[in-house]
């Protein structure tokens, strides 16, 4: 993917344009009162997008003319799909960014986007394009992942072992819920719980190699293998301890088998220390710049999950920029 320009901020006051999934979980109820906002600023470019063919014949026109700030309404799924295809074919000027959570799960808008349901943090967003500050725009890189041979995607979290198998057994799970919102939240409550009591019938291991660029493992049974540039992920756990720089990510392990896992556990997955959290324990984390994985089970990105037939390559893209509010 091609290095994308960083000019500085614009002039006020910002064009924006808005792309919106309408078959996303929150835009399903919320979209009326977005259109019925957005009337009240015609000079506002407004899309619906929901297949990859959609987004893209969307993101053709964005590359015609492009807005100082492109808001991404969505969950984390369709938020991924938008910024994979508008990095293959970046637009120049490259606009800012601004994540929206109009989806069921919306980790990635709560960590650098703007947390509201839609109509209200569009609200904000047009208020800030009038007086834009500069603090409350963030740089952040997203994971590039590869595939075997497959074309790159890109991304904000990546899961692998439990985390993909709890994903798709929350996506079930969210088709029969009344609150489907709940479901993912619910579904890493009870794996995490089954964890801390010692529960077997959920933590079938992967068999998996990594290679982080300065230490290869050979292939173990890994519980869970998470990697992410977010700072704060679902239900607000912070694994690692400030933001990855650009060109950086974060990655955590756990393998089958760990000590105690009441008192190491929950340090783990809060960024915290433990004499009992080490490599010879069974936990690994660190940052790196690429990440290499060898193995043969699926993996999950932002929400969707992935065949693998033997290796997964995962490095950064270059740093975009985000409105925060």
């Amino acid at each position: 993917m091609a290095p994308i320009p960083q000019p500085s901020l614009p002039v006020a006051p910002l064009s924006l344009a808005v792309i919106s999934n309408p078959q996303a979980g929150r835009n399903k109820k919320a979209l009326p009162a977005v259109a019925a906002l957005l009337r009240q600023h015609p000079q506002v470019r407004h899309y619906l997008a929901t297949t990859p063919a959609e987004m893209a014949s969307v993101l053709h026109q964005i590359r015609d003319n492009p807005p100082a700030v492109l808001a991404l309404n969505g969950g984390d799924g369709s938020i991924a799909l938008l910024l994979t295809l508008l990095l293959e074919s970046p637009p120049e000027p490259f606009p800012l960014l601004a994540l929206i959570a109009g989806g069921t799960t919306n980790m990635n808008a709560n960590d650098i986007g703007i947390r509201d349901r839609p109509a209200a943090a569009l609200a904000k967003l047009l208020a800030w394009c009038q007086r834009p500050d500069a603090a409350r725009v963030r740089t952040r890189s997203l994971l590039q992942l590869q595939a075997d041979a497959a074309p790159p995607h890109v991304g904000f979290f990546l899961g692998c072992g439990l985390i993909a198998s709890a994903v798709d057994e929350s996506r079930e799970r969210r088709a029969r819920a009344r609150w489907p919102a709940l479901a993912p939240p619910a579904m890493v409550i009870s794996h995490i719980t089954s964890l801390l009591c010692g529960k077997k019938f959920l933590t079938a291991p992967v068999t998996m190699a990594i290679d982080d660029g300065e230490h290869a493992m050979a292939p173990r049974p890994i519980l869970t293998l998470f990697a992410t540039t977010l700072d704060s992920l679902i239900l607000g756990l912070r694994p690692f301890a400030g933001t990855a720089p650009s060109g950086y990510l974060h990655w955590g392990a756990i393998e089958q088998h760990i000590p105690h896992p009441l008192r190491t556990l929950p340090r783990f997955l809060s960024g915290r220390s433990h004499p009992l959290i080490t490599a010879e324990q069974g936990f690994h984390r660190g940052m790196t710049q690429s990440l290499v994985l060898h193995s043969s089970d699926p993996y999950m990105v932002d929400g969707e999950t992935y065949p693998l037939a033997a290796q997964l390559q995962i490095s950064t893209t270059a740093a975009l920029r985000f409105v925060k509010l």
